[in-house]
């Protein structure tokens, strides 16, 4: 996809005849000192952020557009695209052009599942953290997630995810998923997030409440739903799970 318009078309023609029901778009490339205490942002070439943006961003909209047609005539289209927790808020990496690229993905994934509401698109969003990539998935779960001292994650635990994704019912969609190791900012991020969409008091809620809710969603015997942590949260409202 480094020249995207003739990829997208190629890409396109391929699956023209026999339809679509699932595009999963796992792709992406970042600056040549990434993840590098070295990186500077003002060492990047210009050619490299273009390449960034070109093959990130472009490249994405352009394939989507292509197929779009083809994917919406299944009974169940879905796309899931590969994002990054480097295009979360106050990720803390310091990366631009690929920081940007993530956080792209994320205003498709929204324009696209409001664009297409009515044919019952599923956009889902995965943002990754850490993978352990050295391990492949005929290594045990058990003995990938021990490599870097249990600080990556299997790409096991990936699959599983997109397999869930793919198994639900039209009926429902997983909107965006965050897979990391420790907790940050980031996750006060989310869980505001879902809060100030769906709350009709959070004036009230405050940051050693979110504390107490992560705390017992990380740590608790069991998963903490959040309307039984805030009862009335979303105010009789079916919210679209996260």
């Amino acid at each position: 996809l480094a020249e995207p318009a003739s990829a997208a078309h190629a890409i396109a023609q391929a699956v023209a005849e026999h339809g679509l029901d699932t595009l999963i778009y796992n792709l992406g490339i970042w600056e040549e000192l990434a993840f590098d205490p070295a990186y500077d942002f003002l060492g990047d070439s210009d050619a490299q952020v273009q390449a960034i943006v070109s093959c990130n961003i472009t490249a994405t909209l352009l394939l989507i557009k292509r197929l779009l047609p083809t994917l919406l005539r299944s009974a169940t289209p879905r796309i899931i695209l590969t994002g990054s927790t480097s295009g979360l808020p106050q990720s803390g990496r310091p990366e631009v052009a690929f920081g940007a690229s993530k956080f792209a993905l994320r205003g498709i994934a929204d324009a696209l599942r409001e664009g297409y509401r009515e044919q019952r698109l599923a956009v889902t969003c995965l943002n990754l953290g850490y993978l352990n990539t050295e391990d492949p998935l005929s290594t045990p779960r058990d003995v990938a997630e021990q490599r870097g001292e249990g600080q990556l994650i299997p790409v096991h635990d990936v699959v599983q995810v997109v397999r869930m994704a793919l198994s639900l019912s039209s009926a429902s969609y997983v909107k965006r998923s965050e897979e990391r190791r420790t907790l940050n900012d980031t996750d006060f991020e989310f869980i505001e997030d879902i809060l100030l969409q769906y709350g009709d008091d959070h004036s009230v809620l405050n940051a050693s409440e979110l504390d107490g809710y992560l705390t017992a969603l990380v740590s608790g015997p069991a998963p903490v739903a959040i309307d039984e942590w805030f009862p009335g949260i979303f105010g009789g409202r079916q919210p679209e799970w996260e």
